[in-house]
């Protein structure tokens, strides 16, 4: 009985950071993809020392 009822609070738990992510990165994802609209605009030296690339790609979200 207390498995079961640990099991649900980890759950519980996991549930809340998982919604805390998505509340945190949505906006970057819009931000993202205005960013990514206004690339053209940008010098290519700009482009590679962009700190924004930098974080994008730590995260498996950066595009070539």
């Amino acid at each position: 009985m207390p498995i079961i009822f640990y099991q649900s609070i980890y759950h519980y738990f996991v549930d809340l950071l998982a919604w805390q992510v998505v509340m945190v990165y949505a906006p970057l994802g819009v931000q993202r993809q205005e960013w990514l609209m206004n690339l053209d605009s940008r010098s290519s030296r700009e482009w590679q020392t962009s700190p924004s690339l930098i974080s994008w790609k730590g995260l498996g979200w950066g595009s070539d």
